[in-house]
């Protein structure tokens, strides 16, 4: 794992270049970030004061109503099921009834923001946070703020497990395996959640590190941009490495590469040259948020040797 930093320093910069650097793709010249980083440092800022449901959701509700945590303070396109969430939550002021339970809501906006969540629990719990009944509860809930349904709980839960595992410098594979193993034996305990783990067939594959490029996909649904994440992370050698194989996957890479980054952030040294097109007030906000992070000790395990 990448030690030249904190865990948070590291994958929150990861995710925001890469954010950026896909952002760049699409157009000549930006001025922000996506709702990825937007909604990361939102949990971030929030998670820093302690775990608050409805303190997190009420950021999530500052960045869609007035622009808090984008770089311009501007609005951003997000996935349907956070819009949805968001505006339920802002009629109900109800955490625990704004997320979807829809089947069909499986777009990885969740996924795309639940780094900060990992490392809160890795800190708050310890390295074996999977076998926590308050820490996986606590997973399914923030999960389930926007996105509140099987396959999207089983998703974010898969790579906690593998995040985690990389956090006590695990190697990626057998951080890959670690992960899948403990996700199918939790679930396929929970009959809620049996039917749904059909769908992650082909990351429950022997040797899924050797699957040929072509069997992967870019998109917004949260099992791809899962799967094909976690190909990158086993088969790359660095950050920049990466970086290109998630823009060689086919598809629309924009949704993959801020995960990618966050993951690959943590393992090798980032390159932060997309974050240059980030004006001075957006690179001192993400720098404010995270020394914020880091001094609430939320987001490390403390030791006391």
């Amino acid at each position: 794992m990448n030690h030249s930093q904190t865990a948070l320093t590291n994958s929150t910069y990861g995710l925001i270049n890469a954010d950026c650097v896909a952002e760049l793709s699409q157009n000549d010249h930006i001025s922000d970030w996506s709702s990825a980083t937007s909604l990361s440092l939102a949990t971030i800022a929030s998670l820093t004061r302690g775990y608050s449901l409805n303190h997190l959701m009420d950021q999530f509700t500052a960045w869609y109503a007035r622009g808090d945590y984008t770089a311009n303070r501007s609005a951003q396109m997000v996935d349907r099921t956070t819009i949805r969430s968001i505006e339920h939550y802002m009629i109900n002021h109800d955490p625990f009834s704004s997320g979807s339970h829809a089947t069909d809501d499986i777009d990885n906006g969740a996924l795309l923001r639940i780094m900060p969540v990992v490392l809160y629990l890795n800190s708050q719990y310890g390295s074996d946070f999977i076998s926590n009944g308050a820490a996986m509860l606590s997973l399914h809930q923030v999960t389930g703020l926007t996105h509140n349904q099987p396959t999207a709980l089983i998703t974010n839960s898969i790579y906690a497990f593998f995040v985690n595992q990389l956090l006590i410098d695990q190697q990626p594979v057998d951080a890959f395996e670690t992960a899948i193993d403990a996700a199918y034996d939790y679930y396929s305990k929970h009959q809620i959640f049996q039917e749904a783990l059909s769908a992650f067939e082909q990351l429950n594959t022997p040797d899924f590190k050797n699957t040929a490029m072509n069997q992967l996909t870019a998109s917004n649904d949260a099992v791809e941009t899962l799967t094909a994440c976690i190909w990158i992370v086993l088969n790359a050698s660095s950050y920049s490495e990466a970086l290109e194989m998630a823009k060689d996957i086919t598809g629309d890479a924009t949704t993959l590469m801020p995960l990618v980054g966050t993951t690959a952030g943590l393992l090798f040294e980032s390159n932060l040259d997309g974050m240059d097109h980030i004006q001075k007030y957006g690179r001192s906000m993400v720098k404010r948020i995270i020394t914020a992070g880091n001094r609430s000790y939320h987001f490390e395990q403390l030791s006391f040797n």
